[in-house]
């Protein structure tokens, strides 16, 4: 015997409860467009509206389908009537923190739903009923999805609302970490935020699937940057860029190294290593790599004082030793510090 998915379910309890009359056929269909049956990956009241021309006005369009759903469906059936609805419901409540992806696998996995449906219809559909009230559907910046994300996103998270806050709290610290140190082990910020640990898949999804960030695995650990925040690696990188277009890959790799032994890294935080540095380089989205040097697709920044009188001092010289700096810049009456 076949086992019903739940549009199955759905269409059978509807065919069995409606009045036959003219109306019914398109009843039917609004309420299973609403739940995410009928290839509308964001469905709303007032697409179903427009959809099956009910509602008069354009200030209240959703009052009438809203009507249709709750007269012939959420008034009449019990959730003893719908099993499997219960149990996907029940997937989800235990889920509390997923990718739409991977509610979408387990439920086809289990054959619950059919191969095309919405993710946003099925939270219609199960909020409707009362289950799952506490869910959203959450971007890869922890916002909430609109018809718009659904497009433009790689990547959707379906979680308890009650959990968001907490969870966008710890991303932001997340995505804030390697700032200071340039390239970060995700290792280093769980052992740092034990607390957070529980994030840890979610957010590793989350990393992988941003424009905004450079991800790698290096022997079985994590590193990341985040390249539209603040970084003292890119901030280097604008200001090299005064003085070359171009350099090779080892050279800058060592300059940037030696930029960030000038202070001590913050604890629970470790500096990038000089190979860890090299792949950046060859793979950032601000650097061009012709297999020798890097060419920097940043603009510069401004440099200070004692940076200009550096370069000019160094320009067109071979190898210079710290005291002859050092006693250039006191002549130029820079203090020891």
């Amino acid at each position: 015997m076949k086992v019903m998915h739940i549009e199955e379910e759905l269409l059978n309890f509807l065919h069995d409860s409606i009045r036959e009359n003219d109306k019914k056929y398109r009843d039917i269909q609004l309420i299973l467009f609403f739940f995410g049956f009928r290839d509308e990956p964001w469905p709303t009241l007032e697409d179903a509206a427009i959809k099956f021309e009910v509602g008069e006005s354009e200030n209240r369009r959703s009052e009438r389908p809203r009507q249709i759903i709750k007269n012939k469906f959420t008034s009449k059936v019990s959730l003893s009537e719908l099993p499997r609805v219960c149990e996907v419901a029940s997937i989800v409540e235990s889920a509390e923190c997923s990718t739409s992806d991977e509610i979408k696998e387990i439920l086809l996995d289990k054959k619950l739903v059919p191969e095309n449906f919405s993710i946003k219809g099925l939270l219609n559909l199960l909020q409707q009923l009362g289950l799952c009230r506490d869910f959203d559907i959450y971007t890869n910046k922890l916002l909430h999805a609109s018809r718009a994300s659904v497009e433009s996103e790689k990547n959707l998270y379906l979680l308890r609302a009650s959990k968001a806050s907490e969870i966008k709290a710890a991303l932001k610290k997340l995505l804030v970490y390697p700032g200071l140190v340039g390239i970060a082990s995700l290792r280093s910020f769980f052992e740092k935020h034990e607390a957070y640990l529980a994030y840890k898949r979610i957010f590793l999804d989350v990393l992988r699937s941003r424009d905004d960030v450079w991800i790698s695995n290096v022997d079985g650990r994590y590193y990341y940057i985040v390249e539209e925040r603040d970084n003292t690696l890119i901030n280097n990188l604008e200001k090299i860029k005064n003085i070359a277009d171009a350099v090779g890959v080892e050279k800058l790799s060592v300059v940037l190294l030696n930029a960030f032994k000038q202070r001590t890294p913050p604890k629970g935080n470790e500096y990038p290593s000089l190979e860890l540095i090299g792949k950046y380089l060859k793979s950032s989205r601000f650097t061009e790599y012709n297999g020798n040097a890097v060419s920097l697709n940043v603009s510069p920044t401004p440099l200070r004082d004692i940076e200009k009188d550096v370069a000019r001092y160094m320009q067109d010289k071979g190898t210079i030793g710290f005291v002859g700096i050092k006693e250039f810049l006191e002549k130029k009456g820079y203090s020891k510090p």
